[in-house]
């Protein structure tokens, strides 16, 4: 069946069987082991998705979805999202991911960091193994959107690592480390799937490069929301009640938390990290702050408004030279993470 033909879930569905093909010949290229680990076979594949995604937002309906070639690139994406995954279980002192040992757990530690450095000099290399040589420029692009997705992850990852206790509560540096460690991904999986649309212009790619950032922000504040909203969900997922405050790292909540609480329980925030008390001591004192002033209603009013922002660039990019029948099923695409996370979120909360 000629693709264009086909509904965006058929469309999905045969992106990921080919997807799932290019990602066992990426894993078995690399020749080792640790290859086989079922760590890198759970997930929802989200990042690869947006690759897709990234190509349909800029598909002007004319020819073929060239499936095969954007899932190939996907795996590069994935493969850089796993490596950062390994990498940071390892540095959380995690057990489990998706309710799977860890990787570093299931081998070592040293194992797993210099495994998760093959993954990533392995994507690295795909786009010349994909792309038309001939097409220097689109080759280009794509290397140097692999490599500045790296480069971005592992510069927030050090900032992340060094974070004063001043920082903790500054908005702006926890979002400045949330956009080079999980917004650079997702909006990277955009642009990565736009570069192989024929129908490339500069406006078109400035509306996805902000869709991106946007999804991307809300993806990481769902996730430093989950250990407070659904602590057992966390437990079942990761081993244990995980939270980067906990484990002296960034998190959006403490911020929020020393915007709305008053100057005493401030005091207490900055005594109780400065004091490293019992970590079960800890969680409650945050967990009854966090309940108290109501900080999941005030941090999902925020991303309400993010939501809708995404929904009006949508409606830009569909007003530009994007003709597609597809393009208002991503506002579909991106309402139903929205459930999902908050389905998470909110089964937490009593």
């Amino acid at each position: 069946m000629h693709n264009t033909q086909m509904n965006i879930d058929e469309i999905t569905k045969s992106f990921l069987l080919n997807f799932d093909i290019h990602w066992n010949e990426f894993l078995n290229s690399i020749d080792l082991k640790y290859s086989s680990s079922k760590q890198l076979f759970i997930g929802n594949r989200t990042r690869p998705v947006l690759v897709l995604w990234g190509y349909i937002l800029g598909y002007d309906g004319v020819g073929e979805i060239p499936l095969s070639n954007l899932a190939h690139l996907a795996v590069s994406i994935e493969a850089i999202h796993k490596a950062s995954v390994i990498m940071d279980d390892i540095i959380d002192d995690d057990n489990k991911r998706r309710g799977e040992q860890c990787l570093h757990i299931e081998y070592s530690s040293y194992e797993a960091v210099f495994f998760a450095v093959s993954m990533l000099a392995k994507a690295t290399d795909l786009p010349s193994k994909i792309l038309d040589n001939n097409n220097s420029d689109l080759y280009k692009e794509a290397i140097g959107i692999v490599s500045s997705t790296i480069y971005e992850m592992c510069k927030g990852a050090l900032l992340e690592l060094t974070i004063s206790r001043e920082q903790y509560g500054d908005l702006e540096h926890i979002k400045k480390i949330i956009n080079l460690e999980t917004v650079s991904l997702i909006k990277n999986s955009l642009l990565l799937g736009y570069q192989l649309t024929t129908n490339k212009n500069g406006p078109a790619e400035d509306l996805i490069t902000s869709i991106g950032k946007k999804c991307g922000y809300i993806f990481q504040v769902m996730n430093d929301l989950e250990p407070f909203c659904n602590p057992s969900y966390i437990i079942k997922y990761k081993g244990n009640l995980n939270s980067d405050i906990m484990k002296s790292r960034k998190s959006i909540v403490l911020p929020y938390l020393y915007e709305n609480t008053n100057k005493l329980e401030k005091q207490k925030l900055i005594e109780i990290l400065d004091g490293k008390p019992d970590i079960d001591i800890l969680i409650d004192i945050l967990i009854d702050m966090f309940n108290k002033h109501s900080i999941n209603k005030i941090i999902e009013a925020d991303l309400d408004l993010i939501f809708s922002s995404i929904y009006d660039l949508i409606d830009k990019l569909s007003e530009s030279n994007v003709k597609n029948n597809y393009i208002y099923q991503f506002k579909e695409y991106v309402g139903s993470l929205k459930t999902h996370y908050l389905t998470i979120l909110n089964d937490g909360v009593k």
